[in-house]
């Protein structure tokens, strides 16, 4: 199969890729919005959304702040606690971790449960 073709079969997630091929990196821990403020405090942060049944979507650099704003804060799950999709909006929530990545970069994926 083409790698740029690939979709998501399961969650959590076990590895990470793009259009080019597999990325180098692991799940390093599951993010709350406290921590997911303080990577973005470090620097530019790249945003992945995982759903099933998609290909991971890549959100660009620079526009992470204003996804953070607009999508993840109202729709992030604190992976300490037990979930109710109908207090989301759109009933649809995401679970946030940080991955390993190459120097320079950080990378959260927002597994999208729905």
């Amino acid at each position: 199969m083409e790698v740029s073709r690939r979709i998501i079969s399961k969650l959590p997630l076990q590895e990470l890729w793009d259009e080019r091929g597999p990325v180098d990196g692991e799940r390093l821990r599951y993010l709350n919005s406290s921590a997911i403020r303080d990577l973005l405090r470090q620097g530019v942060v790249r945003f992945v959304i995982a759903d099933i049944g998609a290909e991971p979507a890549w959100i660009p650099e620079s526009c992470c702040f204003d996804f953070w704003k607009q999508d993840i804060q109202r729709h992030l799950a604190d992976p300490e606690q037990r979930v109710n999709l109908a207090e989301f909006p759109d009933d649809f929530c995401y679970f946030a971790s940080e991955w390993s990545a190459p120097i320079g970069t950080i990378i959260i994926v927002l597994e999208r449960c729905h």
